[in-house]
């Protein structure tokens, strides 16, 4: 207090320290310096103590409690706690977006000064791109497998499905219905058609592929001007009718792959497989779009969007990637009369291959490419690949930490041992798109016990990854048998003319180190089993040929056929069935074409679908074809205008052959040594247009 009082009244200390005037006029100078120094010492304790009251800066906080950065990835895998958790993991990647790219800007802004001023400057780099039996179900419908699956029991979403009596045909944007019984005679009389959107939609989506329960029919597309997978709902009814029931848009990526499919069923349950990605760079942590779903009809004005998938059911990523996309899960339950979904996603990088067994759901997502912004220490970190495993009987996610990438779905094989095997390329996309036709590097083979896998995500390690040979040009294609691993090259969706390899490869999953190597007529294009033994089909200059091989690590051709001027009408896997007969004995249809393979597809119908014999020794006989007669039906498409899924199918139920062709219909008779045409349809002119719904 004696500082302030010093400072503000020196006179009266003055009066109070000198006696007399004689004092005061002697010791005046004395006192001037006196009052200096108080007031100077007066300034000091002014300033230290306001400086004491002040709270403490942001940098000094920083300094003594350094804020903890969210983390890009975690050691084990566990949902995010909260909403709060997962904006923060948005804004540490948008955080780091931003910073790098105002530096990527300040430096290209100085290097551009630089060289106006006649200064070297350097040219920037280019930013890497990112490298069979029938079933009755419980009410009584009897629905026959018809399609061409990989695994007995889940069924696969495609263009033709049965309902009882009826075919349900799926084409360029409208659903048919043709009627293949009545009573106890057989029939072929088309007997519904109805679009394959939403009535009242203007703008519909691509329509591909659709699965049936009961007398349900889902139809599966996407739709872009929505962004969304699309789910409509339709019933057939008893005289064969298409009743609209309603449409869900799904707000997603699209799921298309030129070999892989989008939807399963497994029972009553519906599974389907959505990637989304996360584009943190151009909106902000509260307007970043999440899986929504909507249903179509309930808003005029438009789409009323209701989250599906919650932060609280995204696991946190324990695979680092700056390129995160969520890998969507969604499962309804077709029995119940109104659709109820729920859905799971784990965040990993984008490219990314998927395989349904009856269990599980496993996403294998590739090591992520380091964008151009990203920091030094970020590129030189080490990237790993990760398998996720999600349980279709309780919301367990759990992973192991691996290497390379699967070609596509036939590159994983559940061996009901126990272990998973897959065949692995160190330069594949994954599936999605056209990838997998492009998937090129070195191969290996990968097989470990499903219990590796954890919430810790645990490495597999290098003694289980066997070095395997591969094709040197063309699409690889490959497929599980058995215990046998079959695999090879071929032309595929691409029509380049590289020649061909007249060779393909085995090995035994239980002793991969000794491989076989199998000496063909032909490339490999498709590898297809015919119960426990293997056909392989491909080309040879302009003729298409059929090799077969037994069952066990056998490199001697069984069987072998030849048919000239010709190409594989279909490339999916679903183009191809067999009918298995007694001791390998059976029944195989094919679409082919007279024109070169590849994306053709897309443009050209197949001539006929071609069916051979196979006799006990695995030799194929010729039995003809089911032709069509190439009359352009002029249909008016308005959406889905393009055969992405193909559009034929060689077709066996209940002792009855049938070709897919197109918009016709045909039935054949099997003689002795031939099958020859009973009866055909062009069921788009001759089935009845209808608008119906529930």
């Amino acid at each position: 207090m004696s500082a302030s009082i010093n400072l503000f009244d020196g006179e009266e200390l003055m009066k109070r320290t000198s006696p007399s005037p004689i004092r005061k006029k002697k010791t005046h100078g004395i006192v001037r310096i006196f009052l200096v120094l108080s007031f100077v010492l007066s300034l000091f304790g002014v300033v230290s103590l306001v400086s004491a009251k002040q709270p403490k800066s942001s940098a000094s906080k920083h300094k003594t409690s350094p804020r903890k950065k969210t983390k890009l990835s975690h050691r084990r895998l566990k949902r995010f706690s909260s909403n709060k958790e997962f904006r923060a993991y948005i804004l540490r990647l948008k955080s780091l977006y931003k910073s790098r790219r105002r530096r990527y800007r300040s430096r290209r802004r100085k290097r551009s000064i630089g060289g106006l001023l006649g200064a070297p400057t350097k040219s920037l780099s280019a930013p890497p791109t990112p490298s069979s039996a029938s079933s009755k179900t419980s009410g009584g419908t009897r629905n026959d497998k018809i399609t061409n699956n990989q695994i007995q029991g889940v069924d696969e979403g495609d263009i033709v499905k049965v309902i009882g009596r009826y075919l349900v045909i799926l084409r360029r944007g409208r659903l048919f219905s043709v009627r293949i019984e009545d009573g106890k005679k057989t029939t072929l009389l088309p007997v519904g058609r109805a679009d394959a959107q939403a009535p009242n939609l203007k703008r519909g989506g691509w329509y591909d592929e659709m699965l049936v329960y009961k007398r349900r029919i889902v139809v599966i597309g996407y739709n872009y001007n929505h962004s969304s997978t699309e789910i409509n709902l339709f019933r057939l009814g008893k005289r064969g009718k298409l009743h609209f029931q309603t449409s869900h848009f799904l707000r997603s990526n699209d799921y298309y792959s030129s070999r892989n499919y989008a939807s399963r069923l497994i029972g009553s349950k519906l599974v389907f497989y959505m990637p989304f990605r996360l584009r943190y760079q151009y909106h902000s942590s509260y307007k970043l779009p999440m899986p929504s779903v909507a249903r179509f009809g309930v808003r005029k004005n438009g789409l009323r969007w209701k989250k599906i998938l919650f932060p609280t059911r995204i696991y946190r990523p324990v695979q680092f990637t700056l390129n995160p996309t969520l890998h969507t899960v969604v499962q309804c339950n077709l029995a119940r009369r109104n659709l109820r979904c729920s859905a799971r996603a784990v965040i990993g990088s984008s490219s990314r291959t998927f395989f349904v067994s009856r269990d599980s759901v496993y996403i294998w997502a590739g090591a992520d490419y380091i964008p151009w912004w990203a920091p030094s220490y970020m590129r030189k970190r080490k990237r790993d690949a990760f398998l996720y495993r999600m349980s279709l009987h309780s919301s367990r996610v759990s992973a192991v930490r691996v290497h390379g990438q699967p070609i596509d779905q036939f590159s994983f094989h559940d061996s009901g041992d126990g272990h998973l095997n897959f065949l692995l390329s160190s330069r594949s996309g994954g599936d999605w798109m056209w990838s997998a036709e492009r998937a090129k590097g070195k191969l290996a083979f990968l097989r470990f016990p499903k219990r590796y896998f954890s919430s810790r995500a645990g490495i597999i390690g290098k003694k289980r990854y066997t070095p395997i040979p591969g094709p040197k040009y063309g699409s690889i294609h490959n497929r599980f048998i058995g215990r046998q691993l079959y695999w090879g090259g071929g032309q595929g969706w691409y029509a380049r003319r590289h020649g061909h390899q007249n060779k393909a490869w085995l090995l035994d999953i239980k002793k991969p180190k000794t491989v076989n190597t199998l000496q063909l007529k032909h490339s490999v294009e498709r590898i297809e089993a015919m119960g426990r033994n293997a056909v392989l089909i491909g080309h040879a200059g302009r003729s298409l040929h059929f090799t077969s091989f037994g069952s066990g690590v056998n490199p001697t051709p069984q069987g072998h056929y030849e048919i000239k001027n010709a190409s594989q009408g279909e490339t999916r896997s679903h183009g191809f069935f067999f009918l298995p007969g007694k001791h390998n004995k059976g029944l195989l249809g094919l679409p082919v074409r007279r024109r070169a393979g590849g994306s053709r597809q897309l443009r050209h119908g197949s001539a006929g679908v071609v069916f051979l014999r196979v006799d006990a020794d695995l030799h194929f006989h010729s039995l003809g074809s089911l032709q069509a007669k190439n009359k352009r039906v002029n249909d008016a498409c308005r959406f889905s205008c393009v055969d992405w899924y193909g559009n034929a199918r060689p077709i066996f139920m209940r002792g009855r052959i049938f070709a897919l062709l197109g918009y016709e219909l045909v039935e054949g008779t099997l003689m002795k040594k031939a099958i020859k045409e009973k009866t055909r349809t062009t069921y788009f002119l001759n089935a009845p247009a209808q608008i119906a719904r529930d």
